[in-house]
């Protein structure tokens, strides 16, 4: 199957950057609020690299250990004396629409279940951990595949197209590892014995410049099987205008979107399996939109899970504030819920992870809260939900599986990020339509138009409409549209 075929046909000419080689303790300087576990002197030696995806609407930083967003403010390698972007919509504009994502890997590797993170946080302790390091040490290794038929020493501004290609493992000895001890799993990090191959793709053109497209290889590199494998995105959610004093409000929701109606009825709905954030009301003033306003949402959708996952997980907690607590299915035969180190929330340690990952459950949004659905088999909204409604610290899981993976075997996962416009459309609406205990009128204003419009986009270049890629006889949906006048008839993918 030959992806990207549609728009790397047509493509000329790209945009790339120049890759920053800093070292992890110098980056963390920069963010001195937050702590490692431990940080080792050797960490110094590693060559921690990024690329910048800034040719489009949709400008973002990646790295070459599993993780999108520029969480520590590494410098711009255009300008090193402002910040590298993160989630910035629209271009060179000031607001922000995320922090970070990292992607998580979880299995059963003989006995033991295990999972490998780019990056995780634990708020309440004020500690991050990274389980991914770049599997070559002390060179960048990070690759621009972006073609450049023209224009040899364009800036980045000038070229459409932006390719950068990463590797990176989570076998490297303890010597390299940034958190010694893992205090819930009671032990060092255990690898699952993998190389991940990242991939991100951006473009300049109107069609595909407000999303980016990030594809995962994993490779079971080790000397056992990997089985019940599950791939995961863990994202920390904002959505805010830079300029917010003394600083950015932590008011911001996430949901699921499970379909969405086709442009044509006669084809019914197209399934999206979608996860949102967006700000709690858009942030009006004086009852008007204004110019710090954040009205955007953003949206992360897979384009591609292997063929075996069945399962389709969202799971969202909060932890800062309110208290660490997310939506949570009780047991259908049981009625019994586990707990993850005494609360419903923040995942703790590998075994509650891979619970995360490995149980079916996609959670109602957080606009809904304080609604009872106990009838439905979930827990109890906490006492807290209504505060949990207006607005929290966002944090949620997307997880595919399972499949197995056998030495050398290797499994895709590809997604799209992309920022949707004009999420929010009425100023006054949170204030005068809302209801925690009913929120489904003011859920149903919601626009989610220009946003499912992108990821739609992103698909048709992933892979194209009418063309039987992989070969299986199925050349997607379609119909026939039948001129009145005529009688020719169009295919319509």
């Amino acid at each position: 199957m030959n992806k990207f075929i549609y728009i790397c046909f047509i493509l000329l000419w790209s945009t790339t950057t120049n890759a920053e080689n800093i070292s992890l303790a110098e980056i963390l300087q920069s963010s001195p609020s937050k702590q490692i576990l431990s940080e080792k002197s050797s960490a110094q030696h590693f060559i921690f690299s990024y690329k910048v995806h800034q040719n489009g609407n949709f400008q973002n930083t990646v790295f070459n250990y599993g993780v999108i967003g520029n969480v520590f403010n590494a410098p711009n390698d255009i300008n090193p004396y402002q910040q590298a972007p993160k989630y910035y919509f629209p271009r060179n504009g000031r607001f922000r629409h995320g922090i970070v994502s990292s992607l998580w890997v979880g299995g059963v590797v003989n006995r033991d279940t295990l999972v490998s993170t780019g990056i995780d946080y634990d708020y309440p302790n004020g500690v991050y951990s990274f389980e991914f390091l770049p599997d070559n040490y002390f060179e960048d290794n990070y690759i621009d595949l972006s073609p450049r038929r023209f224009f040899l020493n364009a800036s980045d501004f000038q070229l459409s197209q932006n390719t950068f290609q990463t590797t990176f493992v989570d076998t490297n000895s303890s010597l390299y590892w940034f958190q010694d001890f893992h205090p819930y799993d009671g032990r060092m990090h255990k690898p699952l014995g993998i190389k991940v191959t990242q991939t991100s793709y951006s473009w300049s053109y109107k069609y595909a410049e407000d999303f980016l497209i990030v594809d995962y290889e994993i490779e079971n590199v080790g000397k056992f099987p990997i089985y019940d494998a599950y791939i995961g995105l863990y994202h920390e959610g904002a959505m805010h205008h830079t300029g917010e004093v003394p600083a950015p409000k932590l008011d911001d929701l996430e949901g699921f979107l499970e379909s969405y109606p086709y442009e044509y009825e006669e084809l019914g709905n197209e399934q999206i399996n979608l996860a949102w954030t967006c700000d709690v009301d858009g942030d009006p003033y004086g009852g008007v939109w204004h110019r710090a306003s954040t009205v955007n949402c953003l949206g992360i959708a897979p384009l591609y899970v292997p063929e075996e996952a069945d399962v389709y997980n969202f799971n969202w907690w909060t932890t800062i504030g309110i208290e660490d607590w997310g939506p949570r299915k009780k047991d259908p035969m049981t009625g019994a819920v586990r707990k993850f180190n005494g609360v419903y929330g923040t995942p703790k340690g590998d075994k509650n992870k891979y619970y995360l990952m490995a149980h079916p459950e996609v959670d109602y949004s957080g606009y809904e809260a304080s609604v009872d659905y106990s009838n439905r088999g979930w827990i109890e909204p906490t006492e807290s939900a209504d505060a949990i409604s207006d607005g929290h610290h966002v944090n949620y899981l997307l997880s595919w599986g399972p499949f197995d993976l056998e030495q050398q075997d290797r499994k895709h996962v590809t997604l799209v990020l992309s920022v949707g416009q004009y999420f929010h459309t009425v100023p006054s609406a949170y204030r005068d339509i809302f209801n925690p205990l009913n929120p489904k009128p003011f859920m149903d204003q919601l626009d989610f138009e220009d946003l499912i419009n992108n990821v739609r986009w992103a698909k048709r270049i992933y892979d194209n409409p009418g063309v039987d890629t992989d070969l299986d006889g199925d050349y997607g949906k379609y119909i026939f549209i039948v001129d009145s006048l005529t009688f020719d008839s169009t295919q319509v993918f």
